[in-house]
């Protein structure tokens, strides 16, 4: 089992290509790249190269560190359908480039949000069916992700598109599709009113699992935490437990990126190799 984590965030303090190398040299068996953000900057390289020429120069560089990307987080931007901020056909498009890049980059997996404020049979016929055919074409499963929305009123979180097991396990079922999991956002499945990851992972099963976003919260906010961290709550032996049940035997992906925020940048590295002894303590307790 590959202990992988999220450039996210590493990309806004040293760059795309630099953020790689600190994940390689910290320790990690693999990357996963985050295209949250820069399908939708016009500045960004991979805007003014196309993506697909941008992917293959992030590949070459990766092979020369001799490290391999496992997973991508597609692009993401603003409120969506029905409320969209945004050219909905644009932003399907850009999921498209997303899976087309995480073929150039090698990764099994493309996490791809669902559409928080749509539902179920939406996400299923505007939006997901849209970009699968390149999904299947390409190799590249796309990972819909258990989501969180706040109450406008009181700022309370609840479970949205996904969010509890029967939704999550039912829109995998409608799609049946080889190239269509999930990607179980541990952090997420302990927000607040939520039901817990651990019977989340039960409920789902080896078999619609296809990556995970690993972090620890205070269990009031989406906190993205290293585990263990000071003000984490989740219990971190049962979620070990309840993967070792089922017989998770995916990438244990980290997205916990939030707990460097205030490191310096000469400290990162450091930090970020704390990360990794973490999920190999954490792999050992799954596969011995």
């Amino acid at each position: 089992m590959k202990v992988v984590c999220t450039n996210a965030t590493l990309q806004n303090r040293v760059g795309d290509f630099e953020s790689i190398k600190l994940l390689k040299n910290a320790g990690f068996d693999g990357f996963d790249f985050n295209l949250f953000n820069c399908l939708f900057d016009k500045e960004h390289e991979v805007n003014k190269i196309g993506h697909i020429a941008y992917a293959k120069k992030l590949k070459a560089y990766a092979d020369s560190l001799n490290f391999s990307c496992t997973q991508t987080h597609s692009a993401r931007a603003g409120v969506l359908y029905p409320n969209t901020t945004v050219d909905f056909d644009y932003y399907v498009d850009a999921q498209i480039k997303s899976i087309e890049m995480s073929e150039i980059l090698g990764a099994k997996n493309c996490v791809v949000h669902p559409i928080i404020f749509a539902t179920i049979e939406d996400n299923i016929n505007l939006y997901y069916a849209k970009m699968l055919p390149t999904a299947e074409k390409l190799g590249v499963t796309v990972c819909t992700e258990n989501m969180f929305m706040a109450e406008k009123e009181n700022g309370t979180f609840y479970p949205a598109t996904c969010g509890f097991s029967a939704e999550f396990c039912e829109i995998i079922d409608k799609i049946n599709s080889k190239y269509f999991k999930a990607c179980v956002d541990i952090g997420h499945a302990e927000m607040p009113n939520a039901e817990g990851a651990s019977k989340m992972l039960k409920a789902l099963g080896k078999d619609r699992i296809s990556a995970l976003h690993v972090h620890d919260n205070t269990k009031i906010d989406d906190d993205h935490f290293i585990p263990f961290n000071y003000g984490g709550r989740i219990r971190w032996i049962e979620i070990i437990n309840a993967l070792k049940e089922i017989g998770y035997n995916g990438d244990f992906t980290f997205e916990a990126h939030k707990s460097f925020h205030r490191y310096p940048t000469e400290l990162l590295e450091e930090g970020f190799r704390h990360m990794c002894a973490i999920g190999r303590y954490f792999v050992e307790k799954l596969t011995k």
